[in-house]
């Protein structure tokens, strides 16, 4: 998994922190805002690459106007310390300076499922990459494009493309920080996204899909008509002179656009039908041609529960007492007329949801899926997890069952198989 690194902090932080320090002594503090330490830091790291660019440049005049004592009192040094640090912003990071345009647009009014989905630091961290690997820039390039060619946003199609490219840039990046040699495949557009090696450096590849939410471009445009509701109610309560004020809203991936009655937030069978199906349109057999390939799904615009337990055909929930469906083993294994079991809303309250009327990924033979596994990514709260299960397909000469096991090794936090082997670590629920 990504190593954790320990950074120092730059020089350009130290002398804003200094510089906010003066401010907060003095009588009319007056100071420079919407600077991020993160962004100082990947500024910094840049200059010191590339210490004749114009980066280093605008580094270097940017410490020298922190450095005056009295320069929240200079009102237009401030204002060109500002500018400097916005050049220098987009110059350094290119993919997260036409991102934060975006979400700056639609702050305060509404949001999209996207632009949220999107994790700042990873971005940031893509394009301080694309400066010296030309993968990353052609990620970089790509998502700069995008949203350059946006005329009237918010732009929810042109948001969705956005975030695919941004997940592939994402997941050249976790690849690599598992220690997996990676390279980008890109020789055809039917080829797989990504060649990686084994320990013996035979090679296996990865084809990356990015999960949309249901119903794709209508829902979200629904979600953003409806996220227009809690701002305006937050502004009336204000205008209406409440110190606090409060708005709630719901931002439901799995509803239908249209017609969704039936809607219910706590199903998982929703869900289990949402990933298989999903899955099954997302991943094309000619993608799966050129060797060994495994299918990996980045889930961050869906909401899956269960962690790793969600990879056992059933797994059992302290906190609830009872006994719950995982929702990725059946989405993949699952057969027709499997009960489908959820939290219960209250103890005595049936727990059997239904049956699955549908047969998993890997469990239907007139619809084969392709590959080797299925890898899904999805974020918690504090990292980057992901879940794979194993294809039950027959060994060959070339690639073995062992092989298989190494690679989602290397790729998942942890992995299961159609026979639930891996089931004693992942049968009882654990907050991840």
């Amino acid at each position: 998994m990504p190593p954790v690194v320990q950074k120092k902090t730059s020089i350009a932080l130290q002398c804003l922190q200094g510089h906010r320090m003066r401010v907060s002594a003095g009588a009319q503090p007056a100071m420079l805002g919407q600077i991020e330490g993160a962004v100082l830091d990947g500024i910094e790291t840049r200059a010191v690459r590339d210490p004749a660019g114009r980066i280093a440049d605008l580094h270097r005049d940017f410490i020298a106007l922190l450095k005056l004592r009295d320069l929240q009192h200079r009102p237009n040094d401030l204002s060109r310390a500002g500018d400097l640090y916005e050049e220098a912003l987009r110059l350094t990071f290119p993919a997260t300076s036409a991102f934060i345009a975006h979400s700056q647009a639609l702050s305060g009014l509404t949001s999209n499922v996207s632009l949220v989905a999107v994790e700042d630091d990873v971005l940031r961290e893509i394009d301080l990459s694309a400066h010296e690997d030309p993968t990353y820039r052609a990620f970089v390039d790509d998502m700069v494009a995008i949203l350059k060619a946006v005329k009237s946003p918010p732009d929810p199609i042109a948001y969705s493309q956005f975030f695919e490219i941004y997940a592939e840039a994402m997941v050249l990046r976790f690849l690599r920080g598992c220690g997996i040699p990676t390279s980008r495949v890109s020789d055809t557009k039917s080829a797989p996204d990504f060649e990686c090696q084994l320990a013996d450096g035979r090679s296996y590849f990865v084809e990356v899909k990015a999960l949309e939410i249901v119903d794709g471009v209508h829902r979200n445009r629904q979600i953003m008509v409806d996220g227009l509701e809690p701002n305006i109610e937050l502004e009336r309560q204000l205008d209406a002179g409440k110190r606090i004020a409060s708005a709630t809203g719901e931002v439901a991936p799995y509803k239908r656009a249209f017609g969704d009655e039936d809607y219910d937030p706590r199903s998982v069978k929703r869900v289990i039908d949402t990933v298989r199906d999903k899955c099954r349109q997302a991943f094309k057999p000619s993608q799966f041609k050129r060797g060994p390939t495994f299918a990996l799904a980045v889930a961050d615009r869906l909401i899956l529960h269960g962690w790793s337990s969600a990879l056992a055909p059933y797994y059992f929930d302290d906190h609830g007492g009872t006994c719950v469906s995982g929702m990725l083993w059946q989405a993949a294994f699952g057969t027709v007329g499997t009960p489908v079991l959820r939290h219960p809303d209250f103890e005595g309250k049936p727990n059997v949801e239904g049956h699955l009327d549908k047969a998993g990924l890997y469990a239907d033979p007139a619809v084969p899926f392709p590959g080797l596994g299925l890898v899904v990514l999805q974020r918690s709260s504090s990292r980057r997890l992901s879940y794979g299960l194993k294809a039950p397909i027959e060994e060959t000469d070339a690639w073995s069952s062992d092989d298989t096991e190494e690679a989602l090794g290397a790729m998942c936090h942890a992995w299961n198989d159609r026979g639930n082997s891996r089931g004693f670590a992942l049968s009882r629920y654990q907050i991840e």
